[in-house]
């Protein structure tokens, strides 16, 4: 069965997923269409291309029309992922849309809807579950290597002066929080909500704090969130953007009853399991070794004729439940009290 795909946003973002879906080394997938208002970034995606495949460049998804491929991976701007995958799932198409699912309860509402009305395919690129050092210690805390794990700190941060993070590459719509949404919470740091569901549970209530110290950075680029699960157990989510580089600090550290699970800071990867008298460090494969193993969910389901299932990692359900959690992150930070997580609205 031959898949062709359609690239909808040809920025940053979409280097990685073109070399994910090149990665699978799959002859019956076609890179067929690259969708971009700014056609020279069309047109630079398709040259990255290895030959002899061809890819049509257009400025839009209605330029592209209805015959042009069979799936499509939205990677635009956060404000425009309910009104092009609205568009995409209208010409009948599968979709994998990078996350966040929208910017807006309501946004969210909308695609939860639009997606239980279709038979088509629609993924969520939210792939830190696919992330072999979060894969790796969800099955280290399901082995109770770590006794029972009672506290988990997550630190997301960005250097945008650092090397692995160059200034120049970061597109002028992160800082404006009208298409992004917020600031760093809504950008980033919403990657390192869904590990923390993964390893303590789902979220109750959240109390936060934020920050503006950079003025080029438009949206919140420090913010604090104490975290309580509904099981009882509490986390601490630590985000920050800053615009000169800063020292590494660890993602994820999981805390339990018989050891720690330390995952280490950097992108290149690294996990260190902390247990009575011995220490062990493995380097599962790093954060973009998520890609890989995501679309290849996305084209199985497809090839397979199989909608994503709720309880699935790249399920709108699941993506919705980080928007909510981000939402009251937001509010609290208003309010300067405690707010609810309500996962009622994803009923």
């Amino acid at each position: 069965m031959a898949v062709r795909v359609a690239l909808v946003g040809c920025g940053r973002i979409s280097r990685v997923h073109l070399n994910s879906l090149l990665a699978l080394r799959d002859p019956s997938l076609v890179i067929s269409t690259a969708v971009d208002p700014n056609v020279a970034a069309a047109q630079q995606t398709r040259q990255l291309l290895p030959a002899p495949q061809e890819c049509k460049v257009y400025g839009s998804v209605e330029e592209a029309g209805d015959d042009s491929y069979d799936a499509a991976v939205i990677m635009v701007p956060h404000h425009l992922h309910v009104e092009i995958a609205r568009e995409v799932l209208s010409k009948g198409k599968h979709v994998l849309l990078e996350k966040p699912l929208a910017t807006s309860i309501e946004g969210c509402r909308e695609l939860l809807a639009l997606v239980q009305s279709t038979d088509r395919v629609f993924m969520v690129a939210e792939n830190s579950p696919h992330w072999p050092e979060v894969a790796h210690a969800v099955n280290l805390i399901k082995e109770e290597v770590i006794g029972d794990p009672y506290y988990a700190q997550a630190n997301y941060w960005e250097a945008v002066g650092h090397s692995d993070f160059n200034n120049g590459d970061v597109a002028e719509w992160r800082f404006d929080p009208s298409q992004v949404g917020g600031g760093v919470v809504m950008d980033g740091a919403i990657h390192w909500m869904r590990p923390l569901r993964l390893f303590l549970g789902d979220i109750s209530k959240v109390v936060s704090t934020m920050a503006y110290p950079w003025e080029s950075v438009k949206g919140e680029s420090l913010a604090d969130a104490l975290i309580q699960f509904k099981n009882g157990r509490t986390g601490l989510l630590h985000c920050h953007t800053n615009i000169i580089p800063m020292e590494k600090i660890p993602f994820f550290q999981i805390f339990g009853t018989k050891g720690e699970i330390t995952i280490h800071g950097s992108f290149d990867g690294g996990l260190s399991v902390h247990t009575a008298g011995r220490t062990v460090s493995v380097n599962p494969g790093g954060y973009f070794g998520a890609f890989k193993p995501q679309m290849a969910s996305f084209v199985s389901a497809i090839k397979k004729g199989k909608r994503i299932s709720p309880s699935d990692s790249g399920s709108v359900l699941e993506a919705f439940k980080d928007v909510l959690v981000a939402n009251a992150i937001y509010r609290s930070a208003k309010s300067g009290a405690w707010e609810a997580v309500d996962n009622n609205d994803t009923v």
